[in-house]
C-alpha cells in the first residue's frame, strides 16, 4: 500500500473516531438532567456541594460524625455557584460542569500540543485521543464528579506555560491554575512533577520560578481555607484508606488495552535527544503511568486516575506523530489506534465492555429512582441513604458517608458501637442499601441491620429497609 493510501485511510478512521465521540457525547447530554444513579460519588459531591453554598462549617464534620470529607473545597464551591446560577440542582450543575471541563481539556491538549511545535491536524487528534478515553465519554463525561474540573485546570496551566516557559506571568499563571488543581482534588501531583523535571532539565531558573509561584499559591490556599472555613486541610485529606496491592493490575489493565500504542509513542520520544518538547511529552507520560498505577490500589478508587494518564498520552501521541509524520508506518499504527478506540467507545456505552452498566441500563433505571425518592420522601426523619443521591433529590439530611464510614472501621480508626446503637434503637425511619452494600457480609454490621429491620421492597437502586416494628 502507498504512503498516501495510508495515510488517506488513517484520517479516515479518525474521522470515524471523531463521530462516535460526537455520537457519544451527545447522547450522554441527554443524561445530564435525568433521574439516574451514574455513581456512588454523585450523591456524596452534591451533600458537600449544598453545604459549601448553605453551611460552610458542616462541609468538613468531625471526628464523630458519621459523614466525611477528604477532598478540598474548591470543586464544591464551583459546583454550587454553578447550581445557583443555573437554577439546577447540585447533582445536575456538577454534571453539567463535568461536561464542559471534558470539552476544555481537549481543547487545551490541543493548544499545548500547537505550542510544541504539532501542526493544527495533529493538535486536533490530541483532543479526540483525549475525549475517546475509554472511561471519559461513559464514566465521567457528565458525571457530579470533580475528576473532569481538575484535569481541566491542570490542561490550562499545561497549556500556558507551553506558550512560553521562560516568561515569569506565563509561569505564575501556569503555576496558578496547577495550585486550584490541588485544591479540587489532592491527586494532582503528576503534571507539576512533570513540568518541574523537564524544566529543571532545560530552563532550571523557570524550574525554580514554578516551584515558587507553586508554593505560594498553596500557602494562601491553605490560610483562605483555614480562616475561612476554620479547618486544618491537611488532617482532612489523609483520611483512612486501606491500600489493595491486588487492585492495582486491574484498571491500568484494561486502560492499556486501547491506550498501549499511544503510551509506546510517548515514551519513545524520550530517545530525541536535544527535543525539549518530546523530553516534556515522555517524562510526563512515564510518570503518569506509574503514579496511576500506584494509585489505583487504593479501595474504592474508581477509573478516575487514569485520566491523567490519558492527557499525557493524546499529547505524547499528537507529538510523536508530528515528528514521525514521513515514516511509512506511522499513519497506519494512527488508523489502528483511532479504529481500535471508536470500537471500545462504542462498546463501552452499550455495556459491553469493562465493568459499568450500560446506557440502557442506566436510563431504564429512572422509574425506579422516581419511586424511590418519592418514597423516601414520605417517611420521616432520619432517612439512612448509601447512596446519598436518593436522599438527596427526597430532601432528606444526610445521615452517613457509607464508604468512608467503613474504610475508617477497616483500618481500625473507628468503632462500629455508636452506629451499632443507633441501629438497635431503630433511629432511622429507613435504611437503602446499594445492590453491592458496603455493609453486606462479611461486614460485622450486617447483622446488627437485619436485627432491627427487614426488606420494605428492592430494585435495580438496592434495598429498602423498614424497623421491625
Amino acid at each position: 500500500m502507498s504512503p498516501q493510501s495510508l495515510q488517506r485511510g488513517a484520517y479516515a478512521l479518525v474521522v470515524l473516531l471523531g463521530l462516535a465521540v460526537l455520537l457519544c457525547a451527545g447522547i450522554e447530554l441527554f443524561t445530564l438532567t435525568a433521574p439516574i444513579l451514574k455513581n456512588y460519588n454523585e450523591g456524596w459531591n452534591a451533600t458537600h456541594a449544598q453545604a459549601a453554598m448553605t453551611a460552610p462549617a458542616s462541609l468538613y464534620p468531625g471526628a464523630q460524625s458519621f459523614l466525611t470529607n477528604n477532598y478540598p473545597p474548591l470543586s464544591f464551591l464551583v459546583v454550587g455557584w454553578t447550581a445557583s446560577l443555573t437554577g439546577l440542582d447540585a447533582i445536575l450543575a456538577g454534571r453539567l460542569v463535568s461536561f464542559l471541563a471534558l470539552v476544555g481539556t481537549g481543547v487545551c491538549l490541543s493548544l499545548a500540543a500547537r505550542a510544541f511545535g504539532c501542526r493544527w491536524r495533529y493538535a486536533v487528534i490530541a483532543a479526540l485521543l483525549f475525549w475517546a478515553a475509554p472511561w471519559v465519554i461513559v464514566r465521567f463525561a457528565a458525571m457530579n464528579d470533580p475528576q473532569l474540573l481538575g484535569n481541566f485546570l491542570d490542561a490550562i496551566g499545561l497549556a500556558v506555560i507551553a506558550r512560553n516557559p521562560r516568561s515569569m506571568r506565563h509561569i505564575a499563571l501556569s503555576a496558578l491554575f496547577l495550585t486550584l488543581a490541588e485544591f479540587v482534588k489532592p491527586i494532582y501531583v503528576t503534571l507539576p512533577l512533570a513540568l518541574l523535571a523537564w524544566l529543571f532539565v532545560t530552563q532550571r531558573r523557570s524550574a525554580w520560578a514554578l516551584a515558587g509561584f507553586g508554593l505560594l499559591f498553596a500557602a494562601i490556599g491553605y490560610a483562605l481555607t483555614f480562616f475561612i472555613l476554620h479547618v486544618e486541610l491537611l488532617g482532612q485529606l489523609f483520611s483512612p484508606r486501606v491500600f489493595l496491592w491486588s487492585k492495582i493490575t486491574g484498571q491500568p489493565g484494561q486502560w492499556l488495552l486501547v491506550e498501549a500504542l499511544p503510551l509506546l509513542a510517548s515514551l519513545a520520544l524520550l530517545r530525541r535527544r536535544g527535543d525539549v518538547a518530546a523530553l516534556f511529552a515522555g517524562l510526563y507520560a512515564a510518570l503518569a503511568f506509574v503514579l496511576a498505577l500506584f494509585f489505583s490500589g487504593g479501595d474504592g478508587v474508581s477509573a478516575s486516575q487514569m485520566m491523567e494518564p490519558a492527557m499525557a498520552v493524546a499529547l505524547g501521541a499528537a507529538l510523536w506523530l508530528h515528528k514521525n509524520e514521513n515514516r511509512r508506518w506511522s499513519f497506519a499504527g494512527l488508523g489502528f489506534v483511532a479504529a481500535l478506540q471508536a470500537v471500545m467507545l462504542v462498546l463501552s456505552f452499550l455495556g459491553l465492555w469493562a465493568a459499568r452498566p450500560s446506557l440502557q441500563e442506566l436510563m431504564g433505571s429512572r422509574y425506579a429512582t422516581r419511586f424511590d425518592v418519592a418514597l423516601i420522601a414520605r417517611h420521616k426523619e432520619p432517612v439512612l441513604c448509601e447512596t446519598m443521591a436518593l436522599c438527596y433529590w427526597a430532601g432528606k439530611t444526610p445521615q452517613m458517608d457509607a464508604f468512608g464510614f467503613t474504610q475508617a472501621l477497616k483500618s481500625g480508626k473507628r468503632s462500629p458501637d455508636d452506629f451499632v446503637r443507633l441501629l438497635d434503637a431503630k433511629a432511622y425511619s429507613m435504611i437503602q442499601l446499594q445492590p453491592r452494600s458496603q455493609f453486606a457480609l462479611p461486614s460485622p454490621l450486617w447483622n446488627a441491620i437485619i436485627r432491627s429491620y427487614y426488606l420494605e421492597h428492592q430494585d435495580k437502586n438496592g434495598f429498602f429497609l423498614i424497623p421491625r416494628d
